[in-house]
């Protein structure tokens, strides 16, 4: 008998990675409360820009959810069946914009001392959004590259790395002067695109030796219709060219990033290139997945 599964579009990309920077965005204001306390700009920057990505990200999953729009019963039936992976996430997005958004306000209002116990159940929301990006490709598993245990926690570090660009940038263009306060920040993003990186590895080499659709996908990014957008864009200019101006970074002190000029202007570029990176990504493993022959 033949099964159907679901293919995602290239709209589903950038909802994945729009869940995963807001979910990794609210994890670093969190990490900022204690660390930078005087980062005020950067954090509020933080928790307006956590809701407002994971809307935007769910608005671009309702588009590619062919006809919901046009059939409310649908979305009825999504909130309905708890058997659904799909259903448990969209209850963790809600949960997690109720708590993101409280935080926005609270913030937006200047009172900095924001419930901790709100922060942190917004932190655990936010590695459930980020694994769940991950999950929801799996539920798929005619397309063994999405059907990968490595999956969840690879978008998990993802997220992370994209939350922390998108608040350097944020500092180096508006805030330069909040960027010695979050140095601790800026170190955190060497380890994390190693760990993408490693993560990337092991992921095309599993996935190559699981079947022939696996080793068809793999071959589709390392030598066929994506392997430029692959080894250009995602591992030399999303993590490779990070990973040496991050590392490269350690050795300037964060006050010489704010008083330096070109400092400045290359972690901007940097930062923009993690973060294209990211989407690059999520577009890449859901544009190059080659499916099982279902059986009829």
């Amino acid at each position: 008998m033949s099964t159907f599964e679901p293919v995602w579009g290239p709209l589903i990309a950038g909802y994945l990675f729009l869940a995963g920077l807001g979910a990794g965005a609210f994890v670093f204001a969190f990490l900022l409360q204690k660390s930078a306390p005087h980062a005020f700009k950067i954090r509020r920057f933080a928790h307006i820009l956590s809701p407002i990505a994971v809307v935007c990200g769910l608005v671009l999953l309702l588009i590619d959810a062919t006809g919901a729009l046009h059939n409310p019963l649908k979305l009825i039936l999504l909130f309905s069946n708890d058997q659904s992976v799909m259903t448990w996430g969209v209850y963790f997005l809600i949960v997690f914009l109720i708590i993101s958004v409280t935080v926005m306000v609270i913030d937006l209002k200047k009172n900095y001392l924001i419930p901790r116990f709100l922060s942190v159940l917004g932190v655990i929301l936010s590695f459930c959004v980020a694994l769940y990006t991950g999950v929801l490709l799996g539920v798929c598993n005619t397309f063994p590259l999405w059907n990968n245990a490595l999956l969840p926690p690879f978008f998990l570090m993802s997220a992370l790395s994209a939350g922390g660009a998108s608040l350097l940038l944020y500092g180096a263009l508006f805030a330069p002067e909040e960027l010695s306060e979050v140095a601790a920040l800026k170190k955190l993003q060497l380890p994390l695109a190693v760990i993408e990186l490693l993560f990337l590895a092991a992921l095309l080499i599993i996935t190559s030796h699981n079947s022939s659709a696996g080793a068809a996908s793999i071959a589709m990014l390392v030598a066929g219709t994506w392997s430029p957008w692959f080894w250009i864009g995602l591992v030399l200019c999303g993590l490779l060219l990070p990973i040496i101006a991050d590392a490269r970074s350690l050795i300037f002190s964060a006050k010489a990033h704010t008083e330096s000029a070109a400092l400045r202007y290359t972690d901007i570029g940097i930062n923009v290139l993690a973060l294209g990176g990211g989407f690059l990504l999520r577009f890449l493993i859901v544009m190059a997945a080659v499916p099982l022959a279902i059986a009829t």
